[in-house]
């Protein structure tokens, strides 16, 4: 939630970061590591690493092993 409320502050609301969360959500698990390459292209990475943290929040959890895959390659560094 802290970084929900940063993201409010430094963007002066949800939109983008709803916006952000819906692309990734309509996202099949498989193809999320080329959606997330191309959003970081178009926004800056930490707004696509904050809907990708809420992402993981609402996920079903068979689909955890390519979320962290894909968390880890594009967010862990």
């Amino acid at each position: 939630m802290e970084i929900v409320n940063r993201m409010v502050e430094l963007s002066g609301g949800l939109g983008k970061l709803a916006t952000l969360l819906a692309q990734l959500r309509q996202t099949p698990p498989e193809r999320l590591d080329g959606v997330v390459a191309k959003l970081k292209q178009q926004h800056p990475a930490s707004e696509v690493r904050a809907a990708f943290i809420e992402l993981l929040g609402v996920a079903p959890i068979e689909d955890f092993p390519t979320l962290r895959a894909v968390f880890m390659k594009h967010f862990a560094h």
